[in-house]
Order: structure tokens, then sequence, then C-alpha cells
């Protein structure tokens, strides 16, 4: 059996700008130690041509290909992008060069699993964290074995065509990463920015989110060490001294955020940083520590100003701790955003018009503005929908479907929000730009006081 395998980010989608495929390489990193017989190969759709892919896998005949699908969409105020017809185009393509397994997963498959299967001509598919379950598989198909697994108390689960069995594997605990020098080249004079986890898991119970889906809300750590050793070796290799953690949270598990930060100002790393924080649980003293480690920008997921709506979010902070950790990150002189999430469950434009009114509280800030709350399978919103009357429970949510609160006057809210003379952005996409001589996210250029 052939013992080269396919590794393929689908994401072709680059706006503001393009994303490093993260999630392949810490799969690669984990089958690398795993499977050291066969040879991994990353196809980067961003990168290569659909022609490339198909010379490839008719060349060499992969034992599995792996398709790794990380948005189902894109729908904000202005943008509208359906990727499902690509998805399916893509594996229509491929399977007319082979007959090997193919094995699909990734953030988009995590959400609809069975929708996935069942409209796809697939062999397997992954949903949650991976790279255990990817390496069984793959370690049973290079040896012409049935798949064989344990049930352990992940988030992971195995879909397979045939048996339409599922199969549960542990978490994964301090994944390592692995960069290759042409996704690098490609994505850091692209973009600017290249990411790393330090944690996975969210504790939060945010009524519309679907993160736990895809990584579960156990909170794991990743070994500082590793940390270390990837953003040194980055930096020696290819130069890159921004990073972005993309952690759902960047502020939990706090101790383990001081000693990682307080690694970065020992090993005089000399970076920038930024992350999504959640507006609350920051100390001066922690602020003060993130700010010499070189935090530069905070992504706040704020969703809202309004009290009453946050608590309809599920959100575990008010306006007050917005404020003050606002003030905080402006002490140190830290580039910060929020995003509002208006219109949502709860949200009623006299609502919406107290989070434009308490807008004009902050300053030297961006405020990136998307209306209503996407609804997704297996969360809360979902059986508060139901329950309104506005979907369907049999719905199984695979077409666009958002919460927008019934009295909402978009006109309106755009008024208001320009009443104010804050950098209310509501265009995302077509004001964001990107000039390669910089690095970072370009959001700051929008800043107003």
């Amino acid at each position: 059996m052939n013992n080269r395998i396919a590794l393929i980010s689908a994401n072709q989608y680059k706006e503001p700008y393009p994303v490093y495929p993260l999630g392949i390489a810490y799969l690669k990193s984990y089958l690398l130690k795993r499977l050291p017989m066969c040879q991994f190969d990353t196809l980067d759709m961003n990168i290569i041509s659909i022609d490339q892919l198909i010379h490839y896998i008719k060349t060499n005949q992969p034992a599995a290909i792996c398709i790794s699908m990380r948005n189902i969409d894109c729908f904000c105020n202005t943008n509208k992008n359906r990727f499902f017809d690509y998805y399916k185009e893509l594996i229509k393509t491929i399977k007319s060069a082979t007959n090997r397994p193919i094995i699909i997963g990734g953030p988009a498959f995590s959400i609809y699993p069975e929708v996935f299967m069942q409209k796809l001509d697939v062999d397997y598919g992954i949903k949650g964290e991976g790279e255990e379950l990817l390496y069984r598989t793959i370690e049973a198909i290079v040896n012409g074995s049935s798949c064989t697994y344990t049930q352990a108390d992940g988030n992971s689960e195995l879909y397979s065509k045939k048996t339409q069995q599922h199969c549960n594997s542990k978490w994964i605990d301090s994944p390592s990463v692995v960069f290759e020098s042409n996704l690098v080249d490609y994505y850091w004079h692209n973009s600017g920015i290249m990411s790393l986890q330090t944690k996975r898991g969210c504790p939060f119970n945010c009524i519309y989110c679907t993160y736990p889906i895809n990584y579960g809300r156990k909170v794991r750590t990743v070994d500082i060490d590793s940390i270390i050793e990837s953003i040194k070796e980055a930096k020696e290799r290819y130069g890159i001294n921004y990073w972005f953690f993309t952690d759902p949270v960047f502020n939990i598990a706090n101790d383990y955020n001081i000693k990682l930060t307080q690694a970065i100002i020992d090993n005089k790393l000399n970076i920038s940083w930024g992350s999504y924080f959640s507006p609350t649980d920051i100390t001066d003293e922690q602020m003060a520590i993130y700010k010499k480690s070189g935090l530069k920008h905070i992504e706040f997921g704020t969703e809202s100003f309004c009290d009453q709506t946050l608590e309809e979010y599920g959100k575990w902070y008010t306006f007050s701790d917005i404020l003050r950790t606002s003030n905080l990150a402006l002490k140190y002189n830290i580039h910060y955003l929020h995003t509002l999430l208006l219109a949502g469950y709860g949200d009623s434009q006299k609502r919406v018009l107290e989070t434009i009114e308490n807008s004009k509280k902050l300053s030297h800030t961006a405020l990136f503005a998307f209306v209503g709350l996407r609804i997704y399978p297996n969360t809360v919103l979902q059986e508060r929908a139901i329950l309104e009357g506005m979907i369907d429970k049999n719905d199984n949510l695979f077409e666009h479907k958002v919460y927008i609160h019934k009295d909402f006057d978009l006109e309106r809210t755009r008024k208001a929000a320009s009443k104010t003379g804050k950098a209310w952005i509501f265009d995302h996409t077509s004001q964001m730009t990107f000039n390669s001589d910089n690095v970072g996210p370009k959001w700051e250029c929008l800043i107003k006081p």
C-alpha cells in the first residue's frame, strides 16, 4: 500500500486576509509522531489550483485523502458566501481521479456531521478534535485492517459511510504544531500574522456559540516550552515577529497565562501578539505583564453594551466590566476593538440603542457590528428559536437561519451609531486593507477617539 497521505486545506476564503491552515498543522504534527512510515503532503487550496491538486492525486495516488473544511459559509451584514457547493464539487473532482478513501473534518463538518455524510460521497468524517481519530483511521487504512477504537471521554466522533456508527476518542492535551516553509512564506507575506493555540476548550455558555462542539468545554493548556520553541524557531527561520493566539478566550486559566507571558519575556523573544479576550477577569498586574511580553491587539468578543442583552446571550459580565477592562487596555496603550452582535435574542431596538449610547463612554476603539445571531444546531439559541416558533424543531439548520429581533431597524441603528462619532463599522471587509510592509491585524487604522 502507498504510504503517502494527502492533507488538504480546502479553505479559499481570504477576507480580510488569508489565514494559515493551523488545523492541518496540528494534525500533521500529531500524525508524524505516530506514523513515521507515512509521508504526509500538505495541499493548500489558497495556494494551489484544482488542476495542480488533481495532478498530484493522479501522479501519487495517496493511500487516503484527508480534507479539512474550515467554514460552512460567511454571512455578515454585506457579505454572503456559502461554501458547501464548493466542497461538494471539490470532492467530486477528487473522486474522478482516485478511488482511495476520503476523510473529512474541520469546524464546518463538526457542526453538520450528519448532513455532510448524507450529502457528500465520502468514506469517513471526524467531528471535533481530529488528531487521534484521524491517526487511528489512517493507521488502519495503511495496514489494510479494520478501524478499531476505544471509547473515551473526549468530544471527537468518527462517522463511517459503511457503518454509520460513532466512536469517541480521548481529549487532546498539549497539541504541537508543524510550520511549513512554503505555507509560511505565503501567509506571512499576505497577512503579516501567524497563529498558535495556547489552550483548547471553552467553559462558557454563550447561547449561540459552536466552539464547544469543535473543541469541548474542558480547558486544556498547551505546554509552555513547546509554545516558546515554536515561536523561537519561526522567528529564527522565517523572521516572524507577530503572533495571534487563536484561543476562544485568551484570559481563562490566568495562572497559566502569566507563566506563558513571563516565559516570553524571560526568553527575550521580542514579539508582538494579539488574541481574543473576554472584557472581564483581567487585573492591572496581568495586563502589565501581557503588555511587557508584547501584547499589542485585543479583540474583545463583547457582543453588547446592554446588561440585559448580555444576560440573555449567556454572558458573565456587565457593561461596567467592559468599561473597566477597556480603560485598562488604554492605560497600557494596547489597541482594542469590540465585536457586537446586535438584534439577537432579547436585544430589542431599545436595547440596541442603549448599546449605541453606552459606546460614547469608550474611547480609542473600533466597534465591529454584526446583525442577528446565526442559529446553529445543538445550541441554546436553537431551543429558544423553536419555542418562539421561529424555526421548526425538525429543521437541521443547514440552510442559513438568523435570529433577528422583530423590532430591529437597521437604518435607524446606523444613523444612531454614526451620530456618536465613534468608529462603528458595519461594512467589515470593505474597510480592511492590507499593506505587506505591516504586520499584525489591520483594524487599528479604523480606531477613533
